[in-house]
C-alpha cells in the first residue's frame, strides 16, 4: 500500500486534554475499520489489536502548554508535523516520500504547503477518514488512545462527571465547572475566552 493516513483527535468542541494526532501507514487492510465515529467504543477496542499488528504508526500530542503557547490549531499543526517526522524515522524517508499522504479534513493550499515545506514531502493532500482507509485506520488508533486519557483523568477528576464526558460540555461537567472551576487537565482559558466565559457564567476562577 502506499498511502499514509493522517488524524485528529480531541481537537474540537472538546475543552480539556490534549489534541492527538497518529500518523499511519497500513501494511495490510484490516477489515471492519470505518470512521471511527461509526464505531462503538467496543469496536474500536476489537480493532486495535490488529491495527497494531499491520499498521506502522506514530502519534504525538499538542499539549496543553503548546495550546496555551500558540492556540490549538497551531499545535495541531505542529503536532502533524512531529508524527510524520517519527514516521520517516520508523519507514525511511524514501518510503514515505512515495505514498501519498492523506490528511483529514479541508486544508488550503497554504496550509498544504506549510506541511510539505516543513517536511520536504510534495506528497501530502487531504483526505476523508469517512473514505480512506489509512485515514480511518489512523483515526482509529488515535481515539483508543485519548479515550483511554479521558478514562483514567475522569476516575482521578471524579466531581466532573463520567470521563469528562470525553471533553465535551455535558450538563453535568457545565455544572461541575461553574460549581469547582477547571482542573489541570482542562484547556488554559485564552483556547476560546468567550467559550469558557459563556461555560462558567461569568464566573472568575484562577487556573495558574
Amino acid at each position: 500500500m502506499n498511502y499514509i493516513g493522517v488524524d485528529e483527535n480531541n481537537l474540537s468542541p472538546s475543552i480539556a486534554g490534549p489534541v492527538v494526532v497518529t500518523a499511519l501507514f497500513p501494511k495490510k487492510e484490516v477489515a471492519g475499520v470505518t470512521d471511527s465515529k461509526l464505531l462503538s467504543h467496543a469496536q474500536r477496542l476489537s480493532l486495535l489489536g490488529p491495527l497494531q499488528d499491520n499498521s506502522i504508526y506514530s502519534m504525538s500530542l499538542g499539549t496543553l502548554p503548546m495550546i496555551a503557547l500558540v492556540g490549538v490549531q497551531r499545535s495541531r499543526n505542529i503536532a502533524i508535523v512531529q508524527c510524520l517526522t517519527g514516521l520517516i524515522e520508523t519507514l525511511g524517508y524514501p518510503e514515505v516520500s512515495n505514498c501519498t499522504i492523506l490528511l483529514d479534513g479541508s486544508w488550503s493550499k497554504k496550509q498544504l504547503e506549510y506541511f510539505r515545506r516543513a517536511l520536504s514531502l510534495d506528497n501530502i493532500v487531504p483526505g476523508k477518514d469517512e473514505e480512506d482507509y489509512a485515514v480511518a485506520a489512523a483515526s482509529i488508533v488515535g481515539k483508543v488512545y485519548i479515550d483511554s486519557m479521558f478514562r483514567g483523568f475522569g476516575d482521578f477528576y471524579k466531581i466532573y462527571g463520567a470521563n469528562f464526558n470525553k471533553g465535551g460540555v455535558s450538563s453535568e461537567h457545565r455544572d461541575a465547572l461553574r460549581e469547582h472551576g477547571p482542573s489541570a487537565f482542562h484547556r488554559p482559558r485564552n483556547y476560546g475566552a468567550k467559550w469558557w466565559h459563556s461555560i462558567l457564567g461569568g464566573t472568575e476562577f484562577d487556573q495558574s
